[in-house]
């Protein structure tokens, strides 16, 4: 996580089936997501008894809201395409088979920008809500950390 937090470059994704955990939470530090119609999105965290982690605690509600996010936190529930693009999330969705040419001529796109431009505005998008992110990584990884200490060792 902290190399995607440090890259200064635009960070695409192209997202085509399920994101869970991790696969869900990394998209909210994307420069730009797209979405194939079939893509469902869910953090099962409250069902496995554990904090969400990469800072979506910060990020899910700065994207959906505060109500939104709590929802989809706090009830493991999926997240359509459709429904991610309405709160946020993504950009758009695209036909599945339509994904991965449509990320690639956007790509290409930008690319094609003098990459020093390129560079300050991903660092300028990104430093609002850089300190956020931290603050709230760390509440999360310490979150973590006390329900860790309350477990027993089965084999002690």
């Amino acid at each position: 996580l902290e190399a995607v937090e440090a890259f200064d470059k635009p960070l695409l994704a192209a997202v085509n089936g399920p994101g869970v955990g991790v696969g869900f939470t990394l998209l909210l530090h994307c420069d730009l997501v797209w979405m194939g119609e079939s893509t469902l999105l869910r953090v099962p965290f409250a069902e496995m008894g554990v904090p969400p982690e990469a800072g979506s605690s910060v990020l899910l509600a700065a994207r959906m809201g505060r109500q939104q996010a709590a929802r989809v936190l706090l009830t493991s529930d999926w997240v359509s395409a459709p429904e991610a693009v309405a709160h946020g999330l993504a950009l758009e969705v695209v036909p599945d088979a339509e994904l991965a040419a449509r990320v690639a001529a956007v790509a290409a796109r930008i690319a094609a920008h003098p990459l020093g431009g390129v560079r300050a505005i991903c660092g300028l998008v990104r430093a609002a809500e850089a300190d956020a992110v931290t603050a709230a990584r760390a509440r999360e990884e310490s979150a973590f950390a006390g329900l860790l200490a309350t477990f027993t060792n089965p084999l002690a």
